[in-house]
């Protein structure tokens, strides 16, 4: 008993040493940004009529770091994150056009800032390399250094409406950057166990604001659901025009259908322009992938039984949702479906129903389009790299997917490999045809109980 009674004395002093080391005013803001699997906020800009959208989708180990989160911004830019002691800190940021690499992680959020506006702001430095394709070949190389300075000051607390939402005492915080493009500042009201509910950004006196319009709010009893197979149809024989960034027009179309190799199912296959062909079927789950040709190396990943086949999305699409899956294929020739070797790569489909969003595309306006965040990442313990695909894709009732912002990325483990972005889509729909040559007619999404 005596022995009990020291130790817990001993822990007592400890603790009261801990809290005794910060200060008076300091304030632990980690439950201001929560970064948990299937966070999103989407907020309202006076730049442009279009929503942007923050949401956390995914994870991948990143070499010098380890496993670290996903949080996808505008314009497929991509933020891996950790949390630790330090604050929200970024390892690595992705884009369309190359990447960059700090040598010592770059604070996105401290752990911990002082709640008296006068005190002196949390002042933090990095050194980030840039990596770029040089050749277009996916040959990404260091091409360039830059320095970032970042300041953070705590402004005070605010009571705010957003949308038609109040949000109670919000911290505020003014970001300031300062990079060789210049300076620029964000100010940022956080909601307790919410996040960002507005920002206001400003650089080159150019001022933009975002203001809340839905999140990731898991009391909500209540969210409006939507039918997969009224928005992702399997019919045989059809073709998606798509105009791509470069004005270019690419094709992915659907064949006749064929049961599967290995399971007793009829798949439809969907035929990309780089020539995969996907081999989709819905259950009462969902839509399931039970095969994919792999034109880069003539093989193709298939379910032997008793192995569940990929589930892409589910049957359901409840606004505000998230969903996981994991599946776990083998490599086969094709099409003789003999196994080279022992290979067992893990899969895993990630998404988040985000909203509902008129979409303007050359094909024309399409109303109450599902904007959803899709995440799939391919690993296998024999090769040194995990495949993975990230963006968002809107899907308009009837017509199959209208608009998608999506990029690859190959993730190198191999300490002399660099990582390489590729096949990167900002597409729009031109137009969607049968095999008869007629265009599929538009079909309305209706008001949802």
């Amino acid at each position: 008993m005596a022995y009990r009674n020291c130790k817990l004395l001993a822990l007592t002093v400890l603790l009261c040493m801990l809290i005794g080391t910060e200060k008076t005013n300091a304030l632990v803001i980690r439950k201001y940004f929560p970064v948990h699997q299937g966070n999103f906020w989407n907020f309202s800009r006076t730049d442009k009529e279009a929503f942007s959208t923050w949401s956390i989708n995914g994870s991948l180990w990143l070499k010098n770091a380890g496993r670290v989160f996903i949080m996808l911004q505008d314009n497929n830019r991509l933020l891996c994150m950790r949390e630790d002691w330090e604050g929200l800190r970024i390892y690595g940021e992705f884009g369309p056009d190359g990447f960059y690499l700090p040598e010592q992680p770059l604070l996105f959020l401290p752990r911990v800032i002082d709640t008296d506006p006068d005190a002196a702001p949390i002042e933090a430095s990095a050194s980030l390399k840039f990596y770029t394709d040089t050749t277009g070949w996916k040959n990404f190389q260091h091409t360039g250094t830059e320095t970032r300075q970042i300041t953070f000051h705590m402004q005070g607390y605010a009571d705010i409406t957003a949308g038609s939402q109040e949000f109670k005492d919000c911290l505020v915080i003014k970001k300031t950057v300062t990079n060789p493009q210049g300076v620029s500042t964000e100010r940022i009201w956080l909601a307790p166990n919410i996040g960002p509910v507005k920002i206001i950004t400003e650089k080159d006196r150019k001022q933009n604001t975002l203001c809340l319009l839905s999140f990731a709010d898991r009391q909500k009893e209540k969210q409006e659901s939507f039918h997969l197979q009224d928005y992702f149809p399997l019919d045989p024989d059809t073709t998606w025009t798509y105009q791509d960034q470069n004005n270019k027009l690419v094709t992915v179309k659907t064949k006749k259908q064929e049961k599967a190799r290995l399971i007793d199912a009829v798949t439809t296959p969907f035929e990309d322009y780089t020539g995969d062909v996907f081999y989709y079927y819905f259950d009462d789950k969902g839509l399931r992938l039970a095969q994919t040709y792999w034109a880069s190396y003539g093989g193709c990943t298939a379910y032997p039984p008793p192995e569940q086949s990929g589930l892409v999305l589910p049957a359901g699409l409840s606004l505000g949702s998230y969903h996981l899956s994991l599946s776990y294929p083998r490599s086969y020739g094709w099409p003789n479906m003999v196994q080279p070797g022992p290979t067992r790569p893990e899969l895993q489909y990630s998404s988040i129903i985000l909203a509902t969003e008129d979409v303007s595309v050359p094909a024309g306006q399409y109303k109450d389009c599902l904007k959803i965040c899709s995440f799939f990442i391919s690993d296998t313990a024999t090769i040194q790299f995990e495949s993975l695909r990230i963006g968002y894709l809107w899907l308009a009732k009837g017509q199959g997917i209208v608009k998608q912002e999506m990029l690859t990325m190959i993730n190198c483990a191999h300490p002399e490999s660099i990582n390489s972005i590729y096949d990167v889509r900002f597409w729009q729909l031109k137009k969607v045809e049968k095999s008869n040559g007629a265009e599929l007619a538009k079909v309305p999404a209706p008001i949802n109980n």
